[in-house]
C-alpha cells in the first residue's frame, strides 16, 4: 500500500481554526474572571498595544477624523461587527481593510484579538468600548505620583497651559469663566460638572488664535487644540489657584509672575 503524505492545511482554514481555539480559551477565562463576577460595568477599558491597533483600524473604516487612540469610545454592536468582519476576511485569506494603517509586528495578531474582544463583549455585556493610548507601563508611573498630581486634569491642564503661552492676556480667560458663570445664573441655566468643565476649558483657549491671519485663525486654532501644538510637553509650574483647577484673575496673576515667566521659557 502506499504511503500517501501528509498535506499541510490551507492558511486560512488554519487560522480560522486558531481564532477558534482563542475564542475558545478567552471564554474559559472569562467564566473565572472575579473582575466581571464582583460587578457589570457598561464599559470595556482596552489597553495595550495590539489593542490599540484595532481601535486604528475601527478608526479608518468609520473615517474617524482623528488619528488618537487616547479614550476613543465605540458602541460595543460597531465593535462586535468589526470583529466578525475581521476573523471573516482573515480566515478567507483577504486584506482586512485599514490593517496597513498598524505595525507589521502587530498586524498578525489582529485576529486574534478580534477573536478576543468579542467573547470579551459578549460575557462582559459591556455597551461600549473604552480605547487607552498608554498601558500597563505608563499606569505603573502614574501610580508613582503623589496623590495631588494624580488628581490634575489633563484637560484643564493644557488649556491653562496654551493660555499662558499663546493668549494676549492670561487673566481674560478667568474673566470669560467668571461672566459665564454669572450669566447662566442670571437666565436659570443650569450645567453639570462636565459641561462646567468644558465651557472654562473653551474660556482658556478662546483667544490662543489671535496671533493667526483672521481668514485662517480659526482652523489654526482647532488644530493646535486638536493636535497639542503650542504647548510644552514638560511638567511646568501650574498657574492655578490651588485645588480649584482653574487660572488665577488678574491681580493674582501679577502675584505670581515670576512662575509665569518660567512657564513661558
Amino acid at each position: 500500500m502506499r504511503r500517501l503524505a501528509a498535506t499541510p492545511a490551507a492558511p486560512g482554514f488554519r487560522l480560522r481554526h486558531e481564532t477558534r481555539r482563542a475564542a475558545a480559551l478567552a471564554r474559559a477565562r472569562l467564566k473565572k474572571s472575579k473582575v466581571l463576577k464582583a460587578g457589570k460595568s457598561k464599559a470595556f477599558c482596552a489597553i495595550g498595544g495590539t489593542w490599540r491597533s484595532f481601535a486604528k483600524i475601527l478608526q479608518v473604516q468609520s473615517k474617524y477624523p482623528l488619528h488618537m487612540v487616547q479614550h476613543y469610545t465605540v458602541a460595543a454592536a460597531e465593535v462586535a461587527r468589526l470583529c466578525d468582519e475581521i476573523i471573516a476576511a482573515a480566515t478567507a485569506g483577504r486584506p482586512i481593510p485599514g490593517a496597513d494603517s498598524v505595525s507589521s509586528s502587530r498586524r498578525e495578531l489582529i485576529p486574534y484579538s478580534a477573536a478576543v474582544m468579542s467573547e470579551l463583549i459578549k460575557t462582559g455585556e459591556f455597551d461600549r468600548v473604552v480605547f487607552s493610548a498608554l498601558g500597563v507601563r505608563e499606569g505603573y508611573l502614574y501610580s508613582l505620583l503623589e496623590p495631588e498630581e494624580q488628581e490634575i486634569d489633563p484637560l484643564v491642564q493644557a488649556a491653562e497651559e496654551m493660555n499662558l503661552l499663546r493668549s494676549r492676556s492670561p487673566a481674560h480667560a478667568a474673566d470669560l469663566i467668571d461672566f459665564s458663570t454669572r450669566f447662566l445664573k442670571a437666565i436659570g441655566t443650569g450645567e453639570t460638572a462636565e459641561q462646567q468643565r468644558l465651557r472654562e476649558v473653551a474660556c482658556d483657549l478662546a483667544d490662543i488664535g489671535w496671533r493667526g491671519h483672521p481668514d485662517y485663525r480659526g482652523e489654526q486654532s482647532v488644530d493646535m487644540v486638536a493636535y497639542g501644538y503650542g504647548r510644552r510637553g514638560s511638567s511646568r509650574p501650574r498657574v492655578s489657584r490651588p485645588g480649584s483647577g482653574r487660572p488665577l484673575h488678574g491681580p493674582e496673576i501679577q502675584e505670581h509672575e515670576p512662575a509665569i515667566a518660567e512657564f513661558g521659557r
